[in-house]
């Protein structure tokens, strides 16, 4: 799950499953998974955005790579760096692999954190147990 809080351009979260990350770059998939936003630029309602193709793409792991989501052909839902936080080369590309956010079509999307290329200023781990 991602969470990209978008109220304004200089603070967006971005909270995660934390991943395992190994030598090698790869794909993963998660069954139910789904991205999401609180608030957004377009002030609607919280959105969940659930898988709807590639569902082999859940997530991308790699060194170089911070927490990831979604991929076609290079084109991550949302992708941010390994140095997310000093840099605003983190983006956000709708319709890739998880349902489009209302209003907006396939590519590049300022969605989720009022431009398509964004610096979280915060980004926070969690995971989920089962009993």
């Amino acid at each position: 799950m991602l969470l990209l809080d978008g109220r304004d351009n200089r603070k967006s979260s971005v909270l995660c499953n934390p991943l395992l990350i190994s030598g090698s770059c790869s794909y993963s998939s998660a069954a139910n998974a789904f991205i999401f936003s609180l608030h957004n630029t377009n002030g609607y309602d919280p959105v969940k955005l659930p898988q709807y193709q590639h569902l082999n793409k859940t997530m991308y792991t790699c060194t170089s790579y911070g927490p990831t989501f979604g991929g076609n052909l290079g084109r991550h839902d949302i992708y941010t760096p390994n140095d997310a936080v000093n840099t605003q080369t983190a983006f956000t590309y709708c319709g890739s692999t998880y349902s489009l956010p209302p209003g907006n079509s396939v590519g590049y999307c300022a969605f989720f954190a009022g431009e398509s290329n964004f610096t979280p200023t915060d980004i926070k781990a969690f995971y989920e147990t089962t009993s």
